[in-house]
């Protein structure tokens, strides 16, 4: 549903040749925009370990 209207919204998935999600983008219009006016701030935030797989995830807001 917000996707719908969210016309500038982006997002790519990388999958391995198993088929399985390797990596995971996506990004809001107004967060596009932002990065737009501010390119050299990025904000990293990486929780390790703290799934019941105990796979890293990350999540990189700009």
């Amino acid at each position: 549903k917000r996707l719908s209207k969210d016309i500038d919204f982006y997002s790519a998935i990388q999958m391995d040749e198993d088929g399985y999600v390797t990596n995971d983008l996506w990004a809001y219009s107004m967060s596009r925009l932002d990065y737009g006016c501010f390119s050299n701030v990025l904000t990293f935030d990486a929780t390790m370990k703290v799934n019941t797989h105990g796979w890293p995830f990350v999540q990189f807001v700009g």
